[in-house]
């Protein structure tokens, strides 16, 4: 087990659950849950290889907006780090159901 399948697997045990709110997900990176919007909503930020890493596990249920804990795993983890190619292929095709582990929790 890797160290970032590590991190999700304690993310999971901390909060009972594989999808995080954006309070979650700012506790858990350290920052104000404002500024966990207000990032992953500006264009500017969203360059930024640890919001693309966030962005790749986002899955929204009507209004709501939730993180897949390996996406919070990988950025508390890998940081600003570079991305790797999988990561970059994720985030170019936007292919979240590519992504380990993503399965729609509200299938249509």
């Amino acid at each position: 087990m890797d160290l970032i399948q590590e991190k999700q697997k304690k993310i999971e045990e901390m909060y009972g659950t594989d999808l995080l709110s954006y309070s979650r997900v700012a506790e858990i990176i350290g920052l104000k849950t404002d500024s966990i919007r207000a990032i992953c909503g500006s264009t500017i930020r969203k360059e930024q290889p640890w919001v693309k890493r966030l962005q790749a596990g986002k899955v929204r249920m009507g209004r709501r907006v939730f993180f897949q804990s390996w996406a919070v795993a990988r950025v508390w983890r890998l940081g600003n780090s570079p991305l790797t190619p999988e990561e970059e292929r994720l985030t170019s095709e936007g292919a979240v159901a590519a992504a380990p582990s993503a399965q729609n929790p509200c299938p249509r």
